[in-house]
C-alpha cells in the first residue's frame, strides 16, 4: 500500500455500470514535491462513501494500491483508494 498528502482538488461525479459496480474519482495535489503534482485517484463499491466526505481543498492523507493492467495493447495504471481518505 502506498501514501500521499495533499490538497484535494476535484472531485468527479459517482459512475454506475449495468452490472451495479460505482466508482469515484478524485485529484489531490502534493505539496511535498518541488512541482506539486495532480494525482486522480478513485474509490470503488463500497469505499465510494469515503469520497462522499471530502470536500475540494481539504487537506488529506491518502492511502492507495497501485493496480496495473494491459487492455487492447495499451498499459493503463489505476490508483484505487482505501482507507484513510
Amino acid at each position: 500500500m502506498y501514501e500521499l498528502s495533499g490538497t484535494v482538488k476535484e472531485i468527479f461525479e459517482e459512475k454506475t455500470f449495468g452490472s451495479g459496480f460505482n466508482v469515484r474519482e478524485f485529484v489531490v495535489t502534493t505539496e511535498a514535491d518541488k512541482y506539486p503534482q495532480d494525482i486522480c485517484l478513485q474509490c470503488v463499491i463500497e469505499k465510494v462513501e469515503m469520497v462522499n466526505k471530502l470536500k475540494t481543498c481539504e487537506k488529506v492523507k491518502v492511502s492507495f494500491d497501485l493496480l496495473g493492467r494491459e487492455y487492447v495493447g495499451r498499459y493503463l495504471v489505476t490508483l484505487n483508494a482505501g482507507k484513510g481518505v
